[in-house]
């Protein structure tokens, strides 16, 4: 016991004296404040479980920890794998509605779950039954894991998933865009611009264009970079005004590419980080003043063009100051 005690005791005493930072900004934050903008609807969390499972996968799930708990030998584990995904579920879905990567946190159940069952088949069943029925889990695996190979048309956004899924119905194809090869020269270009020794940053967050997307594309195209200039001269800006909060390094850019119309992913009302500076810059109002358009742009689809503005000349106090009061008057 004594072990156990001064274990946690020297934790809870290193968390609280040395990383106090990581307890009050992290472990203590109120994440459902924060990622609220991110809570779609508990039935998108459903629709979701059964586009990346499938229903006939998790209803064999629950199915085989249920006969599992008749085993004296397996119960708690079996009960444990059940409990840990309704309650990692359950937790999760307080706070946002899932992504995809979100859902890798069931995937050690799943894969716990099989090797009990296996286990459990091996060793009570013989002859033809245990061969039936090896073949039938080995035909249900080969279907399950071949079904994201089948090309299919992706839908571009939670919102537009509708209906359930007897197995898993995403695709590993990805969505192929003809705007494509405008975003990696819109990339490039930004590349000659950070070779001067600009400071760029890009106000567009949505599935038409975001940092990553534009960060990713020539890779994502297996081509080559044709620029040896660090990235660093693009500078994250925040995106998602509860998760982020306001940042002055927008201040400090020389180079901003704006999306018109401005590109969101969770409504303008989620996004007033994104959309208040846009909207300056397009109309020449506010920090706009101290930009000029160049004239360069750039397509992409869905009628959304990216300009790029620059600097010409420092932003005054009360320019930066009626941004940041409208932002917070915003929420």
């Amino acid at each position: 016991m004594y072990p156990l005690i001064s274990t946690v005791g020297g934790f809870a005493f290193t968390l609280l004296f040395f990383f106090q930072r990581l307890v009050s900004t992290k472990l203590l934050a109120d994440y459902s404040s924060l990622y609220v903008a991110y809570k779609i609807g508990l039935d998108k969390d459903i629709l979701l479980l059964f586009r990346y499972f499938g229903i006939i996968p998790l209803i064999l799930f629950f199915a085989a920890g249920i006969c599992l708990l008749f085993s004296k030998s397996q119960r708690c584990d079996a009960a444990f794998l059940m409990i840990w995904s309704v309650l990692c579920f359950c937790l999760f879905v307080r706070v946002q509605t899932h992504g995809q990567q979100h859902l890798l946190m069931y995937a050690p159940a799943f894969m716990c779950m099989i090797i009990l069952v296996s286990g459990r088949l091996e060793a009570n069943l013989h002859g033809s039954k245990q061969y039936t029925t090896a073949l039938t889990a080995a035909g249900m695996s080969l279907i399950v894991s071949l079904s994201p190979f089948i090309p299919r048309i992706q839908p571009a956004s939670l919102q537009e998933l509708k209906k359930p899924t007897m197995l898993p119905s995403f695709s590993w194809s990805p969505p192929k865009r003809s705007d494509a090869i405008t975003v990696v020269g819109l990339l490039r270009y930004l590349d000659s611009l950070g070779a001067k020794g600009l400071h760029v940053g890009l106000l567009a967050s949505s599935f038409t264009l975001n940092q990553d997307m534009l960060l990713n594309s020539e890779a994502s195209l297996s081509l080559p970079r044709v620029s040896d200039t660090p990235r660093s001269y693009l500078v994250y800006l925040p995106d998602v005004d509860q998760r982020d909060g306001w940042s002055d390094a927008l201040f400090k850019c020389d180079i901003l590419a704006v999306a018109d119309p401005p590109q969101t992913h969770l409504g303008e009302e989620n996004q007033a980080v994104v959309v208040l500076p846009a909207k300056d810059l397009l109309s020449g109002e506010g920090i706009g003043k101290a930009f000029r358009r160049l004239d360069k742009s750039f397509s992409l689809d869905g009628g959304v063009t990216m300009y790029i503005f620059e600097k010409t000349r420092e932003l005054t106090d009360a320019e930066c100051e009626n941004l940041r009061e409208r932002f917070q008057a915003a929420h």
